[in-house]
């Protein structure tokens, strides 16, 4: 089943209950074309920006953008430049940063 995956080259996560999801960065780092869906309490469409494609929650808008995207649909920033800017490194030394800002008194 992976093999199919990383064949497909596309990583679709229809869920409505995650926030954050740390597989979208993840996937977008490994080049997979990103289809999530949207709703009111998601960071997907931050974590995804235009490295991506944040769609309705609904099984025609998710079935549409995959069927763009086996067609080769691919969003108009590389996945791969955004989500190295959002993997754990990137994270950390953000956190780390806001830490000493606020240590600092410079908040």
């Amino acid at each position: 089943m992976l093999g199919y995956m990383r064949a497909a080259g596309i990583f679709a996560s229809p869920s409505t209950r995650e926030r954050f999801s740390i597989s979208l960065v993840k996937a977008m780092a490994a080049d997979y074309t990103v289809i999530a869906a949207e709703h009111l309490e998601s960071a997907a469409s931050k974590v995804i920006a235009d490295a991506g494609f944040c769609v309705k929650s609904t099984v025609d808008a998710v079935g549409e953008r995959l069927d763009a995207a086996l067609g080769g649909s691919r969003p108009p920033t590389a996945p791969t430049d955004h989500g190295k800017r959002n993997d754990w490194d990137a994270i950390v030394e953000k956190a780390e940063a806001a830490y000493r800002r606020a240590i600092d008194g410079a908040w």
